[in-house]
């Protein structure tokens, strides 16, 4: 029998799987080798297709038994494409958002596939149903997106550029709730602060930068000095000039928690007390953040309302792929803990 002829088979009985006449049982093997006009080994050969696919489950001595999860499920077989690098999948943020929309995915039978360059996903052998694009920036990397996928497909995560869906971390909002908190809780008002990576205007450190000086312009009172350094390991210098400048700074923010050592490192070489001497806050709640003494008081991305938004998405895609969605920014969480003192009364919040 031609292949085309055995792929036509198989196609035809999964739409039907799928559109429920098939429930709960498969037609025998000698009514659809009748059907399709060919012999029981074809269909033998198409129904061991149909359980590969997950559509159908073979129960020795009777019928095949239809997936019930296949039957009016939109969502079946969908495939979702998740693109980003390395790097981030091993930030815990990330990890963890990708391994909540696996398991959400995969319950309702999509199809789950995480590509690590624009290269690999260039090469994609299917056609993807959803993107989900994850911390890239360049120019270059969405021209080859946007030439595989049209724009109502795609969802960026934590990029805010661009024509289509975007879920974010409303990070310009961390940086303007870390000054009040300082400020407006904790009567702080000499701030400093250490930065990276400013060439991305919508990098992450560079959009807090917007929070911060957003909370600088309304409030004059209090004064704020910011500092960037290409790599960690520049902080300790960094803060050092901080300081020399302006030594009435009493508290810094700094804008990861991988800065934040190189605070912490400052503090040490100078015998000063945290936070009796210099308040410090940061951002993403790495692991070891509770491990320092005092543990540091942090923001995080919110992971678990992250996914739930992005599989609301991703489905809302699947049902309606003609409209680009609405982008949506979700607020970090703050976690208080022993690194911030108050200096003084506390103002109303």
């Amino acid at each position: 029998m031609a292949l085309d002829t055995f792929k036509k088979i198989v196609n035809v009985i999964e739409k039907n799987i799928v559109a429920g006449n098939y429930d709960p049982f498969l037609p025998s093997i000698a009514k659809l080798s009748e059907k399709f006009k060919v012999c029981p080994a074809t269909i033998k050969r198409s129904l061991s297709v149909l359980r590969e696919r997950d559509l159908a489950v073979g129960i020795k001595g009777r019928a095949v038994v239809v997936n019930q999860k296949a039957i009016k499920n939109p969502f079946f077989h969908k495939n979702i494409v998740f693109l980003t690098s390395l790097e981030i999948v091993a930030n815990p943020f990330y990890s963890k958002v990708l391994n909540l929309l696996n398991k959400e995915l995969l319950a309702d039978f999509f199809r789950f596939f995480l590509y690590v360059s624009p290269e690999s996903f260039s090469e994609c052998g299917f056609v993807p149903d959803v993107v989900v694009v994850i911390n890239y920036y360049d120019a270059k990397t969405w021209r080859k997106i946007l030439h595989f996928c049209p724009k109502e497909k795609i969802i960026a995560l934590n990029y805010m550029a661009g024509n289509f869906c975007n879920v974010f971390t409303d990070n310009v909002s961390a940086g303007y709730e870390a000054m009040r908190f300082l400020a407006e809780k904790n009567n702080h008002r000499e701030i400093g602060v250490i930065t990276t990576q400013m060439e991305f205007s919508y990098g992450v450190y560079y959009l807090r930068c917007e929070g911060i000086k957003k909370y600088s312009n309304e409030h004059p009172e209090t004064a704020i000095w910011l500092e960037e350094v290409e790599t960690n390991k520049d902080v300790p210098e960094a803060v050092d000039k901080l300081k020399k400048n302006h030594p009435e700074i009493t508290a810094i923010f700094a804008l990861s928690d991988y800065l934040t050592i190189g605070v912490y490192s400052y503090a040490y070489q100078h015998d000063l007390r945290i936070p009796e001497d210099l308040s410090v806050i940061s951002f993403d709640n790495q692991r070891f953040t509770q491990s320092l003494m005092p543990p540091i008081t942090t923001f995080e991305e919110n992971a678990e309302e992250s996914a739930e938004l992005l599989l609301k998405k991703i489905k809302n895609i699947i049902l309606d792929g003609k409209k680009v969605e609405k982008s949506v920014a979700i607020k970090p969480l703050f976690i208080e803990r022993k690194s911030v003192q108050n200096r003084g009364p506390v103002s109303s919040l």
